[in-house]
C-alpha cells in the first residue's frame, strides 16, 4: 500500500489543470489575468508570467493624438468608461450596448479612420473576446490594426499592440499557428521602432513562446524564453517580477517537457535566490513596525520564496536529489505555516496557535472572539469580511499543498524503505496536519457546490441575490473585492475538495500496513469516507452553474480515485 501511496495517490495539487490555475492566481497578485495560454494539458500555468493579454488603445492614443472635444468625443469617452465598469462586475451584455454606443460616437466625433476609433473597435474586441464570439473579435482586432498602420505607419508601436492584441484572441480560440504569426508580426514591428532590448519586445517574445508551448512545439518554446529573458537581463530588469515569472516558465518547459531537469534546476535556482534578496531587502525576517499594506506585501514575498522552494524540489526529486527536495519542501511548509500564524493570529506568536490548522485556541481564541464580538462594534471595527476569509482560505490551501507535495516524496521510490521508518513517520504527520485543516473547508466547499447557485445568492443576502455578489450598483473598492471573491468562490471550493480527497487518500494507504498487522479501521478510512461523501454531494456542480467544464472534470476524476480506493480497501 505505500508504493502505491508513493506512485501518485498524494500528488501536489500544483500539477493538475484547473485547480493549479486557481491555487496559483490566488496566491499572489498579478499584473493582470492569469495567462489565455494555460490549459490543462501543458505545464503549470504561471500566474501573471505575461503583462496584459490585451491592452486597451484609447488612453495611449488619446495621450499621444489630443482632438479638439466635442459632444461626440465626450459621450465617447463616458460611454467607454461605463462599459468598463459593467464589464468589470461582469454584465458583458449592458456593456456590449455602451461599447458599441461609443464606437458610434467615436466615428461620429473624430472621423472614421482616426485612432480614437480603432480604439473603441479593439475595446468592442476585447469585450468580444471575453464572450467568445472569436470571428466578431478577430474581425475588429484586424480592423482596428490595419486603420492604425494606416494613420501612423506600419511599424508604429500602437500598430503592433493592436497585432499582439489579435495575437491573444487567437491563442484564447486555439489558432496557436495563427497567434504565432500575429506575434511575429507585432514583434517585428516593436523591433523596429523599439529596439530588440526593450522590455515590450521581450513581452511579445514571450506569448510567442505561449503560442509554440500551446502548439506543442517545446524547443521553439524554449528558445523563444530564453531570448525573453535575455532581453529582460539586458534591461536591467533581471530580477523583476515579471522576469522570474518568464524563468520559471521556462524551467517548467526544460524540466516537464523536454526532460532537461539539471537546467530547470539551475533556472529555479536563480529564482529562489532572486525571490529571497527580494524577501531580505525588505526587513521581511526583521521586528520593525507593522501595519497592513507591509503585511500584505511581505506575505506576498514570503509566498513567492516557498512556491519557488516547491518548484526547485521538483526538479530536485527529478534528478534524484530526495533529500534535498525534502529539505526544500520542510522549509516551504515551515514558511506557509509563519504567513497563515499571521494572518490568523493577528500577530500572536505561532507557539501560541494550534499546530494541527494553525488557528489560536484555548484562551487566546477566546480573547479575539471576544473583541470581534464586544470591542470592535464600540469602536466601529468591522470583523473581518468574505475577503479576508477567503484570503485564509486560500493560504490553508496552499500550506495543504505543500504538505502534500512533502509526503510525496518523502514515500516515493525505493529509498524509503531504508530510511528506518522516518520518512513514512513524515508523511503520515504531514499528511495528518493537512486532512485536520482542510476538513472544514471541504465540508463548507460541498454544502455550497451542493446547492443551485441561487439558493447560495439567498443565503448570503438580504433580501436579494444580487446583494450577496455584489451587483447592487456599488463601484467602492470593497465592492470590487467582494465581487472578486465570489467570482472565485467555485475555484476554492473545487480546491478544498480535491486537496481533502487526496489527502484522505494517502493517510488511507499510509495507514493500511499498519491496521493489516493490528486490525482496526484507521482515522485515514474514515476521512476518505467523508470525502466520497462530499465528492457524491457536489458531482453535478457544473449542470447547475457553480463551476465550469474543467473544475468538474477535476471533482470526478479525484471522486474515482476515492471509490476506487475505498473498494481496493474493501478486499
Amino acid at each position: 500500500m505505500l508504493r502505491a501511496l508513493a506512485s501518485g495517490s498524494t500528488r501536489a495539487i500544483a500539477a493538475t489543470g484547473a485547480v493549479a490555475t486557481y491555487l496559483c492566481s490566488a496566491a499572489a497578485a498579478t499584473e493582470a489575468g492569469p495567462s489565455t495560454s494555460s490549459d490543462d494539458r501543458g505545464a503549470d500555468p504561471i500566474a501573471g508570467a505575461n503583462r496584459r493579454e490585451v491592452t486597451p488603445l484609447d488612453a495611449p492614443i488619446a495621450a499621444a493624438y489630443p482632438t479638439a472635444a466635442n459632444k461626440a468625443t465626450a459621450q465617447w469617452r463616458v460611454y467607454t468608461d461605463i462599459a468598463r465598469d459593467l464589464s468589470s462586475r461582469g454584465e458583458h451584455e449592458e456593456a456590449g450596448k455602451y461599447l458599441r454606443r461609443a464606437l458610434k460616437e467615436a466615428q461620429e466625433g473624430f472621423g472614421k479612420d482616426d485612432p480614437h476609433v480603432a480604439a473603441a473597435r479593439n475595446n468592442l474586441a476585447e469585450l468580444y473576446r471575453l464572450q467568445k464570439r472569436w470571428d466578431e473579435a478577430e474581425r475588429l482586432y484586424e480592423d482596428a490594426a490595419r486603420a492604425l498602420e494606416r494613420h501612423f505607419g506600419p511599424s508604429h508601436p500602437l500598430a503592433a499592440t493592436a497585432w499582439h492584441n489579435l495575437g491573444g484572441c487567437k491563442l484564447a480560440r486555439g489558432d496557436f499557428r495563427g497567434a504565432y504569426d500575429a506575434y511575429a508580426s507585432a514583434a517585428k514591428k516593436k523591433a523596429k521602432t523599439l529596439g530588440t532590448s526593450h522590455p515590450d519586445y521581450a513581452q511579445t517574445l514571450f506569448h510567442m513562446a505561449e503560442a509554440k508551448r500551446a502548439g506543442g512545439e517545446h524547443e521553439a518554446c524554449a528558445a523563444l524564453l530564453e531570448r525573453s529573458v535575455r532581453v529582460m537581463d539586458e534591461c536591467g530588469q533581471n530580477d523583476s517580477a515579471v522576469n522570474l515569472r518568464r524563468i520559471e516558465r521556462l524551467a517548467q518547459v526544460r524540466g516537464d517537457c523536454l526532460g532537461d531537469h539539471v537546467r530547470a534546476e539551475r533556472l529555479r535556482t536563480r529564482v529562489l535566490e532572486a525571490r529571497e534578496r527580494s524577501s531580505r531587502a525588505h526587513g521581511d525576517h526583521e521586528p520593525g513596525k507593522r501595519g497592513f499594506v507591509r503585511d500584505l506585501a511581505m506575505s506576498q514575498r514570503k509566498f513567492a520564496v516557498a512556491a519557488a522552494l516547491e518548484a526547485r524540489a521538483r526538479s530536485l526529486e527529478a534528478m534524484g536529489r530526495r533529500s534535498d527536495a525534502i529539505d526544500a519542501l520542510r522549509s516551504a511548509v515551515r514558511i506557509h505555516e509563519a504567513r497563515l500564524s499571521d494572518a490568523m493570529g493577528l500577530g500572536i506568536p505561532r507557539e501560541l496557535l494550534d499546530a494541527d490548522d494553525i488557528r489560536p485556541s484555548g484562551l487566546v481564541r477566546g480573547v479575539i472572539e471576544l473583541v470581534e464580538q464586544r470591542i470592535n462594534p464600540m469602536f466601529g471595527w468591522a470583523r473581518p469580511g468574505a475577503a479576508a476569509e477567503a484570503a485564509a482560505a486560500n493560504m490553508r490551501l496552499q500550506l495543504a499543498s505543500a504538505r502534500l507535495a512533502l509526503a510525496d516524496v518523502a514515500l516515493r521510490g525505493e529509498e524509503a524503505r531504508g530510511d528506518g521508518g522516518a520518512m513514512e513517520a513524515l508523511a503520515k504527520d504531514q499528511l495528518a496536519r493537512a486532512v485536520g485543516s482542510l476538513q472544514p473547508l471541504a465540508a463548507a466547499a460541498a454544502s455550497a457546490l451542493s446547492k443551485p447557485p441561487a439558493a447560495v445568492a439567498d443565503e448570503g443576502s438580504k433580501g436579494t441575490a444580487s446583494d450577496a455578489h455584489g451587483d447592487d450598483g456599488d463601484r467602492s473598492i470593497a465592492a470590487a473585492i467582494r465581487r472578486r471573491e465570489v467570482s472565485e468562490a467555485p475555484e476554492r471550493h473545487v480546491a478544498a475538495l480535491v486537496l481533502f480527497a487526496r489527502a484522505a487518500r494517502g493517510l488511507a494507504a499510509a495507514e493500511s500496513a499498519r491496521q493489516a498487522t493490528i486490525g482496526g479501521i484507521g482515522d485515514g478510512a474514515h476521512h476518505l469516507g467523508d470525502a466520497v461523501e462530499w465528492l457524491y454531494a457536489s458531482y453535478g456542480a457544473d449542470a447547475r452553474g457553480a463551476v465550469v467544464e474543467a473544475q468538474a472534470r477535476a471533482l470526478l476524476r479525484e471522486l474515482r480515485e476515492c471509490v476506487g480506493c475505498v473498494a481496493e480497501s474493501r478486499r
